[in-house]
This record gives C-alpha cells, structure tokens and sequence, in this order.
C-alpha cells in the first residue's frame, strides 16, 4: 500500500522545511506532495530543495491561490489510481 500526504502551501517559506523533515521522518515511506498556491515567498525554492535530496517529495505549483479544499481535490483526482 502507498501513502500520499497532501501538503497545500501559501506563503510558507518559514515553516514548509521543518515539516517536510519532519514528514520525512516520521513517516518515511509515504509520498508527499506539496501544493503550493502561487507564493512568492521562496516556498518553492524550500520545497525543491528539499525534494532534491527526498525524492518522495513533489512539488506541485498552481499560478493562483485556489484554496485548501481544490488543493486537495485536484491533487486527489490526479494522483488517485497511483495510491490506495
């Protein structure tokens, strides 16, 4: 069984690398991905960094804040017949 761990961002560059270490260890076998909403604050930067090294860890990139709620369905609907 695969694990998916959703992680919608906005702004986060201060916090998202704490997590996704802590993600990392914690639960190592899962798969994370990172849906961040346009932040312009190095959010990104941080997650790709950290997918660098962690290739469990994906960074999707939407150009627009869409909100929590479509940030998980539309990372649940693309990714769905990957995971159980």
């Amino acid at each position: 069984m695969r694990t998916l761990i959703v992680v919608p961002t906005y702004f986060e560059v201060e916090s998202i690398g704490e997590l996704l270490n802590r993600l990392i260890l914690a639960v190592p076998s899962a798969d994370v991905i990172v849906v961040d909403d346009g932040s312009t604050d190095g959010t990104c930067d941080v997650v790709s960094d950290v997918a660098a090294d962690h290739p469990q860890v994906a960074l999707r990139r939407r150009s627009h804040k869409g909100g929590l709620g479509s940030a998980y369905r539309d990372t649940f609907s693309a990714t769905l017949s990957e995971y159980d």
